[in-house]
C-alpha cells in the first residue's frame, strides 16, 4: 500500500499531478491517472493529491469516492499457484536415474519430474494412465525401492490413483500463461518462487487488470 514516506509512488503522483498542470479543474483525471497507475486510490494519495493540488483533503475524497469509476478500492489480483516446465525437457530415462540413485529428495518431487518428462507440449498434455505406466518401469518391485530410498510404502501407493485415469495434465510455461491472461486484459504483477526442491517449476503468479 502507499504510503507518505513512499518516493516512488510519491514522486509518481507528483508527475501525474504535474502533467495535469496542478489546476483544481484537473482534479477527475488526475486521480485517474492515479488510479490507472497505482491500481487503487488510497487516503494517503489523496493526502497528496490535495497538498499537490492545494484543496482540502475532503474535497478530494468526496470526488474519489463519488465516482464509481474512481472508487478507492484496489481492483482484484488473481493469484496461480502453477506447475510450470523449467528448462530443456527431460526424459523419462534421466528421471529413472535420479530416483533409483537418490537424487530426487521427495515422492512429491519425483512425481513433477514424471509428469514433466512425458510432456510432449500443453495442447497434448501428460495422461496419468501414462504416468502409471511409466512408473511401473521404473519401480516394479515399490517395497524394495521404499526400502533403498527411506521413503514410506504407503506413499509410494499413492501413485496407484495414476492406474486407468483419464486424466489429463497440462504444464504451460509462465510466458504461454500470460497469453491466456492478457486475452482477459490481465498484465502480470510478480512471479514468487519458493526455495524448495523443484521450486522453479512451482512458481506463484499474479496478475493485474490492466
Amino acid at each position: 500500500m502507499l504510503t507518505i514516506t513512499d518516493s516512488p509512488a510519491r514522486d509518481e503522483i507528483v508527475a501525474i499531478v504535474e502533467r495535469h498542470g496542478g489546476e483544481r479543474t484537473s482534479l477527475i483525471p488526475i486521480l485517474q491517472d492515479v488510479k490507472t497507475a497505482q491500481h487503487e486510490i488510497t487516503d494517503e494519495a489523496m493526502q497528496i493529491v490535495a497538498d499537490l493540488v492545494g484543496v482540502h483533503p475532503v474535497e478530494v475524497f468526496s470526488v474519489a469516492t463519488f465516482y464509481a469509476f474512481l472508487h478507492g478500492a484496489p481492483e482484484g489480483r488473481f493469484v496461480v499457484r502453477a506447475l510450470v516446465p523449467h528448462g530443456t525437457r527431460e526424459d523419462v530415462s534421466g528421471v529413472s536415474r535420479d530416483l533409483l540413485a537418490g537424487r530426487i529428495g521427495s515422492l512429491h518431487a519425483f512425481k513433477v519430474r514424471l509428469l514433466m518428462a512425458l510432456h510432449p507440449s500443453p495442447e497434448q498434455g501428460t495422461r496419468l494412465a501414462d504416468a502409471w505406466d511409466a512408473w511401473q518401469a521404473v519401480a516394479p518391485d515399490p517395497r524394495a525401492l521404499a526400502t533403498e530410498l527411506g521413503w514410506k510404502l504407503e506413499a509410494l501407493a499413492t501413485i496407484a490413483v495414476y492406474r486407468d485415469s483419464p486424466v489429463v495434465y497440462a504444464f504451460p510455461t509462465v510466458e504461454e500463461l500470460d497469453v491466456i491472461a492478457r486475452r482477459a486484459h490481465l498484465a502480470r504483477d510478480a512471479v514468487q518462487v519458493p526455495r524448495y526442491e523443484l521450486g522453479d517449476r512451482c512458481p506463484t503468479i499474479t496478475w493485474r487488470k490492466r
